[in-house]
């Protein structure tokens, strides 16, 4: 059946291919030649082929009797042509059993037809031994059995893997129906879930990059932004409030040019270590960037809650840390802001408390400022003068004042401090006070102060040279002290105006010796070997360490002011004080000079203890250059 099926496809494709072509020209030529080619093409011994129009009219037929008379005439009973397109079928053609199958013409929509007679083709079937027919029933079989199998196990496991893709493309990427097999399917699900397990880990990672900090694994100002705009979604609907502490540790910029990013990174975990030691439920600490953190305290019920919250933070970083075998006390600056008295928005308390933490800084560091509404006037007052300040130093309209330092024994001039003045045009005189503090913090203190040092050298060396040699005393601030740039300006000092190194007195605090000593120590030596002498400024009203005190590299020690105003008082307990550090200064070899000498009795019982220097009203007040002509004529 097989066979004869093939050979009337075979037959009636070819014959309707080359037929199509010629009858497309449709010429009368061609109309001639159809019924010879038509002859040409035999199926079997019996068979034969015929030509229908698109309408099932007889254009060609061996029978010419037939020809031009209808499908329908030659198949009464039998289904329509269209029908039988493309496809075998046993009708009663001509009284006569025959198998038949019909192929469209290309390009006419004609039809040919090839027609076998049954017997013919039962005869071939006979022809076949039953072996052969047997064997290929049987494979037949053995096939569609396969192929049954083989759909049934698709079907089977193709929907849980099409499953599987649509939990991954939906963003769902746990919880997987696995493929319960280890053939070809359970590799194909087991790498889907591999792959969506990657896609999860990539996800996470992408987060966590966008909103966690890589360092200390705080989250991050991102992450902050999104907290803060629901907790006040959450506060404006709960009719709540809540907290946010903005954080900035004092000095860390130092620290980290001075150890190493190391040893700041380092620093700046153990930070997250003592912020995560004293969280609470609801409370989120972000690192904001830098050397700053932020707190979000989103349950805080009253302002006494919030106080003592203030209090844990303050005693978690009282002790000391411990890093690389050394111990250090972090100090921070901190503003508080509440919602809503503080801000409704939160640009507007993020802004806040950033102004409360730098209030926290310009009132000495190392403390928690809560924000009030008086610190936006004052910041405008000090961005204005911030704004004076910056075009004082670009035009060097400051000026220097100088106060006589006099022999405590002989009264005759020892030297003179360089005191730094500002007169502003139209704020009138700024004190030292004022603009000292906000020179440092918005960094101008270094080249304000190399621009103090070249001038008091200069000076110095115009009074020796018309007058007699002198020392210049120089104030130097902290963070004079710890810029590298500090030791070539004092040589470029030195060279530019020629003075001998020993007549220059550099003074520095305790306070900022103290903060870090080792580090303010190696400073010292290297100004010391320049051949210049260090002062310690205001003794006594600092740490007073006298085990500071011995190792420090300094030549003179300047008794503060406190200990001397009230000298000339019966009842002044500085008698008792004042006498044992003049002794001690001398016992450690340095020279000690008293500040503040107002009276001719604080001279007087000064000089009776020995001490070395005296400074103070009662032998000048500060004044220029100009007027120091006039007050030589005194001594």
């Amino acid at each position: 059946m097989k066979n004869t099926e093939n050979m009337l496809a075979t037959i009636n494709s070819a014959t309707a291919q080359q037929i199509g072509v010629m009858l497309q020209n449709n010429s009368t030529l061609v109309h001639r030649m159809v019924p010879l080619i038509m002859k040409q093409y035999h199926v079997g011994e019996n068979g034969y082929t015929f030509l229908l129009d698109e309408d099932g009219t007889i254009l060609y037929h061996p029978n010419r009797n037939l020809v031009m008379r209808g499908w329908n005439d030659l198949v009464p009973e039998r289904e329509g042509l269209k029908k039988l397109l493309d496809g075998i079928a046993l009708i009663e053609l001509n009284g006569q059993k025959q198998y038949i199958i019909v192929t469209r013409l290309p390009l006419t929509g004609w039809y040919v037809a090839s027609a076998l007679p049954e017997f013919e083709v039962l005869d071939q079937l006979r022809a076949l031994s039953r072996t052969s027919l047997l064997s290929n029933l049987g494979a037949g079989i053995i096939l569609l059995l396969l192929v049954t199998f083989l759909l049934n196990y698709m079907l089977k496991y193709i929907p849980i893997i099409i499953k599987q893709l649509h939990r991954i493309a939906e963003g769902q990427l746990t919880e997987f129906q696995m493929v319960p097999s280890h053939d070809e399917f359970g590799q194909i699900s087991l790498a889907i879930r591999e792959m969506a397990h990657k896609i999860q880990a990539s996800i996470k990672l992408i987060h966590e990059s966008a909103f966690y900090d890589a360092l200390t694994g705080l989250p991050n100002r991102r992450f902050l932004d999104e907290k803060l705009t629901q907790a006040l979604q959450d506060a404006k609907r709960l009719n709540g409030n809540f907290a946010l502490i903005f954080i900035d540790l004092d000095n860390f910029k130092w620290i980290n040019d001075t150890r190493g990013h190391k040893f700041g990174d380092e620093l700046l975990r153990q930070i997250c270590s003592r912020l995560i030691g004293i969280h609470r439920d609801g409370d989120m600490m972000f690192r904001f960037g830098g050397d700053e953190f932020v707190i979000l305290l989103q349950h805080i019920g009253s302002k006494q809650e919030l106080e003592h919250y203030v209090e844990r933070l303050r005693t978690a970083f009282s002790s000391q840390v411990n890093l690389f075998s050394h111990s250090y006390y972090i100090n921070f600056s901190a503003g508080v802001v509440m919602f809503p008295d503080d801000g409704a928005t939160e640009e507007e308390l993020l802004k806040n408390s950033d102004m409360a933490m730098y209030h926290a800084k310009a009132l000495g560091k190392n403390r928690i400022q809560y924000f009030s509404s008086d610190m936006i006037s004052t910041l405008l007052e000090k961005e204005k003068l911030t704004q004076e300040l910056r075009n004082a130093v670009l035009n060097q309209s400051m000026t220097l004042q100088y106060q006589a330092i006099v022999d405590a024994q002989t009264s005759r001039l020892y030297g003179f401090e360089a005191l730094l003045r500002w007169s502003h045009p139209e704020l009138g005189p700024i004190s030292p006070d004022q603009f000292i503090p906000l020179a440092e913090e918005v960094g101008l203190i270094v080249p304000l102060g190399e621009w103090v040092l070249r001038e008091a050298c200069r000076a110095c060396r115009l009074l020796q040279d018309e007058y007699q040699p002198m020392s210049v005393s120089v104030n130097v601030s902290v963070l004079q002290l710890r810029s590298p740039s500090l030791i070539d300006a004092v040589k470029h000092a030195l060279h530019e105006s020629g003075i001998d190194p020993k007549h220059l007195v550099l003074e520095i605090t305790e306070g900022i010796v103290i903060e870090n000593f080792e580090q303010s120590v190696e400073a010292l030596r290297q100004l010391r070997a320049i051949g210049v002498r260090l002062a310690l400024d205001d003794f006594g009203t600092g740490y007073s360490s006298l085990g500071y005190l011995k190792k420090l590299p300094i030549d003179i020690l300047k008794l503060d002011k406190v200990f001397i105003w009230d000298l000339d008082i019966q009842s002044s307990n500085s008698k008792q004080i004042v006498g044992p550090i003049i002794d001690l200064a001398h016992n450690l070899g340095l020279n000690i000079v008293a500040e503040g000498v107002e009276t001719k009795d604080q001279a007087e019982m000064l000089r009776a203890w020995g001490c070395d220097l005296n400074q103070g009203y009662w032998y000048s007040k500060p004044v220029s250059f100009e007027e120091i002509k006039n007050l030589l004529q005194r001594f």
